[in-house]
């Protein structure tokens, strides 16, 4: 199975960094809310109880990746602004 492709953006300030980080966190609770809801009984069913912990911690997953990379393009940025500004 192909992986599919991360978006790049600029964010020039932290307050549009952490409106982008609060829309990720809200996909991934959207993401998880309509898989339960896919199970019998709905997301607040028997059978959701019994995979959602499994769920979160694959969202947990996620989140570290994207942590990772942001961190990589940051340092990757701040270097280059360094050698731009000399």
């Amino acid at each position: 199975m192909e992986e599919p492709t991360i978006r790049r953006i600029t964010v020039e300030r932290e307050s549009d960094w952490l409106r982008v980080q609060g829309n990720i966190e809200k996909g991934l609770q959207n993401s998880l809310d309509a898989r339960l809801a896919t199970l019998p009984g709905g997301r607040d069913g028997p059978a959701a109880k019994g995979v959602k912990r499994e769920l979160e911690e694959r969202i947990k997953k996620v989140r570290g990746c994207c942590e990772d990379v942001h961190e990589i393009v940051l340092v990757a940025n701040a270097r280059s602004a360094k050698k731009r500004s000399k």
